[in-house]
């Protein structure tokens, strides 16, 4: 679960709590790059909410990208 650690609140269209990336990451156990770098090479993670070039994230995907790293192979893919 993540906690509100901020003075606003943002709620998706089903009045879910949306997350930052920086929140995303963190939860997940990962810097922000790392996220970043997951999300390129698996861009069927990406959230649906986007606010110009800022991401917000429900629970359910950052719980989704949370399965996808813990299985993903680590290190550079190949070519």
């Amino acid at each position: 679960m993540i906690t509100h650690t901020h003075t606003h609140t943002l709620f998706g269209a089903s009045q879910q709590p949306l997350f930052t990336s920086a929140q995303a990451a963190g939860s997940i156990g990962i810097s922000r790059p790392s996220l970043i770098v997951l999300l390129s090479r698996h861009p069927e993670l990406c959230p649906s909410v986007r606010v110009g070039v800022d991401l917000f994230w429900s629970e359910g995907e950052i719980t989704a990208a949370a399965r996808k790293r813990a299985t993903a192979k680590r290190g550079r893919p190949a070519r």
